[in-house]
């Protein structure tokens, strides 16, 4: 829809290089970066934030809260936190500004404040602080918080003191330590720490909450912002399996009989049925050299085809170096192409490097072009 804002001959990604566009006034754009509304044009112009903007009361508009979604179960991230953190750390940590007053009946708050409420004490934070609103405003919603003193959410029983409170399942909180004791494996480990990210559930977590400052996003279609995976889908899907035993053995533990079972079997049947597994062919060697420049969005962890709509089927940009020419003519065009001859990989990693130098013939097309005679002739 964005595409029908740009004047003639503008590209969409030149624009949102300055913000996302939101709106147009005349032939000029309005862009939203940070919260802030600009006018694009000779001279840039502030328009304020998206709020004032908008012309929005900002007392009755409620805090933004970080949620996490645990099976059909939505938690908020402060919540989440406290499996691993106290209260006080928290405040610690975040560096959060609040105010702590004794609790009392009819507490006035400005309209750019909220509060979690105790029963002994109650904490004033204010809203212009995004990235901690995110975090703390999920408890000031827990309004049960009100018949609970401070001092059960500042011990690491927090999370399971606070969901008796509100009756959160027993499974939701044994997947909550699931989720931090599992989630990351060894490769991903290796991954973040190549993209100078956290490493722990817990940094993700406020990572995650920085990331959501911005209106932007890049497209899903971007090969920056993904991982070519090879022969590590193999040991991530064994890996799945094991904590996947872990996962049932955590839930069922306080029997007697409870145990970690893996079956191999599974796991080779599932690896044998991945429809993208196919056999070797190390009869010619053009045709091995293409099994292993095959990409796809396909397989055990992928998507289905059938799912994946005309957007999600374009070529990005960013595919130029990487992706050659040697797409599939079929109902897996944009869904499975081939890599080019030299693609631009960080070495093993399958992280894409950036495209912004001159590239070669080998960046762009595939090898099987490349050893074709004449091939600039074809038509």
């Amino acid at each position: 829809l964005r595409d029908k804002l740009l004047n003639k001959g503008d590209k969409l990604i030149t624009v949102e290089k300055q913000g996302l566009l939101i709106g147009k006034r005349g032939k000029k754009y309005i862009v939203l970066k940070n919260d802030q509304v600009t006018l694009l044009g000779d001279t840039v112009v502030l328009l304020g934030t998206l709020d004032e903007y908008l012309d929005i009361d900002q007392s009755k508009v409620p805090p933004q809260v970080a949620t996490v979604q645990v099976y059909t179960t939505t938690i908020p991230v402060g919540l989440m936190l406290l499996h691993k953190y106290t209260f006080s750390q928290l405040l610690k940590i975040t560096k959060v500004q609040y105010t702590k007053v004794p609790f009392k009946n009819g507490i006035r708050i400005e309209p750019n404040e909220y509060k979690i409420v105790f029963s002994d004490f109650v904490y004033i934070f204010d809203k212009t602080d995004r990235v901690n609103t995110l975090l703390f405003a999920g408890l000031a919603g827990i309004k049960e918080l009100k018949g609970m003193p401070v001092k059960n959410v500042d011990n690491l029983h927090g999370l399971i003191n606070v969901g008796s409170l509100i009756s959160i399942d027993k499974s939701i909180i044994t997947e909550v330590k699931n989720i931090f004791n599992l989630f990351l494996d060894p490769m991903t480990i290796n991954t973040l720490t190549l993209m100078e990210e956290p490493t722990v559930m817990e940094g993700l977590l406020f990572r995650a909450m920085e990331l959501l400052l911005t209106d932007y996003s890049p497209l899903a279609t971007d090969l920056l912002y993904q991982e070519i995976m090879g022969d590590k889908r193999i040991a991530g899907l064994v890996y799945k399996q094991i904590a996947m035993g872990i996962r049932n053995y955590e839930n069922k533990k306080s029997t007697s009989r409870a145990k970690i079972t893996v079956n191999p079997y599974e796991t080779l049947q599932i690896i044998v049925s991945d429809s993208s597994t196919v056999l070797v062919d190390d009869l010619n060697p053009i045709a091995l050299l293409k099994q292993t420049e095959d990409v796809t969005y396909t397989g055990f962890g992928g998507r289905n085809k059938d799912t994946l709509t005309r957007e999600s089927r374009k070529v990005h940009p960013n595919d130029i170096g990487t992706i050659s020419e040697a797409v599939k003519d079929s109902t897996e065009v944009g869904v499975s192409a081939y890599m080019s001859a030299d693609p631009l990989l960080d070495g093993t990693t399958g992280l894409i490097i950036s495209n912004d130098d001159e590239l070669t013939k080998a960046n762009i097309f595939s090898p099987t072009t490349l050893l074709f005679p004449y091939n600039d002739l074809d038509d």
